[in-house]
């Protein structure tokens, strides 16, 4: 998923940098070329395009100083607010995206990191030290994998065994016992096995 504030008056960046400081609390990035995050913002509506051919589903805002015309609807799904009124309508986007996704917070070198739920492929704990393996990267963290996972509190990401939880979203074969996420081979556990389906039900029913 892409965050995208698109705007094309350079002179409102300190005023969209100031909002995003106050009420942000995740990374964003300002760019004048389009990069895979988030949330960003641009200045030049010229990107619009290249975030489609990138993620047709990314959550667009165009700021603008007047209503958009019908000619627009190439850029849907979009948002726009207005100029005048960026220090209200910027934070109800922000929520607005935000609260519809869910996020695992923690703490990482003394950072504070949120990484989205849907990011996750699969969490695994070897002597003490449990790895979140993510699109992006690693992080390895001194904690059990029940704390993690309660942390996460998601029903997306299920325990499979003693030393491992995936995220039935990137399960691409079941094999009996033998779970696949792409090339990675995981061993489901008969301890585990009635709550993985379950899990997996659940997940059925909500599409």
């Amino acid at each position: 998923m892409i965050i995208s504030i698109v705007h094309s008056n350079s002179h409102i960046i300190k005023r969209i940098t100031n909002i995003l400081d106050y009420h942000l609390h995740h990374p964003y990035t300002i760019s004048n070329t389009l990069i895979p995050a988030d949330l960003y913002f641009t200045d030049t509506l010229e990107d619009i395009p290249r975030i489609r051919n990138i993620n047709k589903k990314a959550f667009i805002v165009i700021v603008t100083n007047h209503p958009l015309g019908p000619e627009t609807v190439i850029y849907q799904p979009f948002y726009y607010i207005f100029e005048n009124s960026l220090e209200k309508d910027i934070p109800f986007i922000l929520c607005t995206f935000f609260h519809s996704r869910e996020y695992y917070h923690f703490k990482y070198n003394y950072q504070d990191i949120s990484i989205p739920i849907n990011h996750i492929i699969y969490i695994h704990t070897h002597e003490h030290l449990t790895t979140i393996y993510t699109k992006e990267k690693n992080y390895h963290l001194y904690k059990p994998l029940k704390v993690i996972l309660k942390e996460i509190g998601s029903k997306q990401i299920v325990q499979i065994n003693k030393n491992t939880c995936v995220n039935t979203r990137y399960i691409t074969k079941i094999n009996q016992l033998d779970i696949y996420l792409n090339l990675e081979i995981f061993k489901l556990s008969y301890k585990y096995k009635n709550k993985f389906y379950e899990a997996l039900k659940k997940k059925s029913e909500d599409f």
